[in-house]
């Protein structure tokens, strides 16, 4: 279980108000001593930052492998025509032993090819229009001849209308675009 800066110093607290030792906490707690000590240090150096969990500097960082061969993995994997893992990896085996570099292993291409981001996925392997579809914020529509695409909305308009009957209701707006032109109509 991992505890939150806040978490850590509600535990040493007691002993910076030096209400408690150190050691009755951990008994307590049953938390390492050395640890307790360790918070302490931490927090009178660094304040409630310090006790904050530091994330790996290297995390997304292939240590085994060159930018070089990961490039070269992403690039297979994104590929129109999908290659599996395993083709990937007896692929880029006969690319090592050429170029004599060690060789990567099954696990490794499979975590490049499972940390490429899913929209990258999507543009390689479907094109921009399905990219577009699932990705962009706006909707484009594009017609390719004049008066091939028309949208319309209806909306119930909140104003009551005396009809020739003598009845009241409440009428509606509908607009109609064309081409880049408006017609309002009632």
């Amino acid at each position: 279980m991992t505890l939150k800066a806040i978490d850590k110093f509600t535990l040493i607290e007691p002993f910076l108000r030096k209400e408690i030792h150190l050691s009755t906490i951990a008994e307590m707690k049953g938390i390492n001593l050395r640890t307790l000590q360790r918070w302490v240090t931490l927090y009178n150096n660094k304040g409630l930052s310090g006790l904050e969990r530091k994330g790996r500097e290297d995390k997304d960082v292939y240590r085994k492998i060159t930018v070089e061969i990961r490039e070269l993995i992403e690039g297979l994997a994104l590929q129109k025509q999908t290659l599996t893992t395993a083709s990937i990896t007896r692929y880029l085996e006969k690319y090592c032993i050429e170029q004599n570099i060690e060789p990567t292993n099954y696990y490794t291409v499979r975590k490049v090819i499972k940390n490429i981001p899913k929209d990258m996925n999507v543009l390689a392997k479907y094109g921009d229009k399905a990219y577009e579809n699932l990705y962009e914020v706006i909707m484009r529509r594009e017609s390719r001849h004049p008066n091939e695409m028309w949208q319309d909305d209806h909306s119930l308009l909140s104003i009551k209308v005396q009809l020739d009957n003598g009845k009241e209701d409440f009428p509606w707006l509908t607009i109609i675009m064309k081409c880049g032109k408006t017609t309002i109509a009632c």
